[in-house]
């Protein structure tokens, strides 16, 4: 299972689904333990018994940058929690990596894109990055659209949402995104 150490979460990640369920049942003296999961892999961790030892579930999403083009986060959240509540787990719900690529200069997008993500029905919401990601600390290139996610520039420059939430808090974002 490939696990990341956060205080006091340990994040499981699905992607990995070779290795030992000891390895998560392991992790559950942890204070917290956060699963991200796809349908498949949910259904899974509940016939396996894992589930009742998880406190929470992660989905996430980033507008505009898949080849997939983006339904929202309603049927996301929606086929995660009926999967939840069809098993009666009290395990909540988190946007674990939300974000919208600013590659073209689409910073209003990016503004609306947080505005969805904070009024999704879920009980917290973790935004991709503060700062955009420096291309020279990678070893390989990457889709250039990964390089843009933070709210500020690489070299940290605010971008519009950072100096929108900054000036007026989050009743200025839902005003500049027209929410």
């Amino acid at each position: 299972m490939g696990a990341v150490k956060i205080p006091e979460i340990l994040v499981v990640e699905s992607q990995h689904r070779t290795g030992s369920l000891a390895k998560i049942c392991q992790a559950i003296a942890e204070r917290r333990l956060v699963m991200f999961a796809d349908p498949e892999w949910l259904e899974l961790m509940f016939e396996r018994g894992v589930m009742r030892y998880i406190d929470a579930v992660g989905i996430h999403g980033f507008p505009g940058t898949a080849e997939v083009p983006w339904s929202g986060w309603g049927q996301a959240i929606e086929g995660t929690r009926e999967i939840l509540e069809g098993h009666n787990s009290k395990a909540q719900l988190w946007i674990t990596q939300a974000g919208f690529s600013t590659w073209r200069g689409e910073e209003l997008d990016q503004i609306r894109a947080f505005v969805d993500a904070i009024d999704a029905p879920v009980d917290r919401v973790y935004w991709q990055s503060v700062n955009d990601r420096v291309q020279s600390d990678d070893s390989e290139r990457r889709d250039e659209r990964e390089y843009h996610f933070g709210l500020k520039r690489a070299g940290g420059v605010p971008k519009f949402l950072f100096r929108v939430w900054a000036d007026g808090g989050i009743p200025a974002v839902r005003d500049a995104a027209g929410a």
